[in-house]
């Protein structure tokens, strides 16, 4: 059974290590201005779960009475705050234990990392975009290499301008099409902003059995 380096009642467990990423995640969605912005929120969620009553550590926390850190918002209308042990995520640990916890957040929140964070995106848009690639050219089949392109280039039209705007029907030399070509690149430009407007489901492990297309390692 896996378990973290510093478990047990108020330590650093699985449960709160799992917190702490999504907090990290978060910090990264919501940054919308420099990198030191962004280390301070990354820090912020650090030093908020790690105090105490003994040592609040709050000062990167947001201030005013809007503020998500209880310690703060109480601050900012006078009145006392709630004890630390009622925070949903809580751990004490000693000297040593912060300062190599602090080192992992100090390497995930270097320059060169965070600046490729600043745009705020996910891996989600490169998934959808090869899906729709091997939808057109299945790894079980055989293509020649001009096929490959025109495929590539078609599907990177698609998935950036919609089927209306990237329709290659003029390029191609065709007359436009007519009004029940329009109207089913229109119904498919509206499929496709309605499954983007989806709530992702969780995903299902696929077997190789069950799909022949499938095979680690293998493409």
């Amino acid at each position: 059974m896996k378990r973290s380096l510093f478990g047990g009642r108020n330590k650093l467990t699985d449960d709160i290590i799992g917190h702490l990423t999504r907090y990290y995640t978060a910090a990264i969605r919501r940054s919308r201005g420099s990198i030191k912005d962004l280390r301070k929120d990354i820090l912020a969620t650090f030093f908020h779960c790690s105090s105490s009553d003994e040592h609040p550590r709050h000062h990167f926390c947001p201030t005013g009475s809007n503020s998500w850190c209880f310690y703060n918002q109480a601050r900012a209308v006078c009145g006392p705050p709630n004890t630390h042990e009622k925070m949903r995520v809580y751990f004490k640990l000693n000297q040593d234990e912060r300062s190599l916890l602090f080192s992992i957040y100090k390497d995930l929140s270097t320059d060169e990392l965070l600046h490729k964070c600043m745009a705020s995106r996910t891996q989600n848009p490169n998934e959808s975009l090869h899906s729709k690639l091997w939808n057109c050219l299945p790894k079980i089949k055989f293509f020649c290499l001009r096929t490959c392109q025109y495929s590539v280039t078609n599907t990177v039209l698609q998935h950036n301008y919609g089927y209306s705007t990237a329709s290659m029907i003029s390029d191609l030399g065709l007359q436009e099409g007519s009004h029940h070509t329009t109207k089913f690149f229109e119904e498919k430009d509206k499929k496709r902003k309605r499954e983007a407007s989806r709530t992702p489901r969780k995903k299902i492990r696929v077997k190789e059995d069950q799909d022949p297309s499938y095979a680690s390692g293998a493409y």
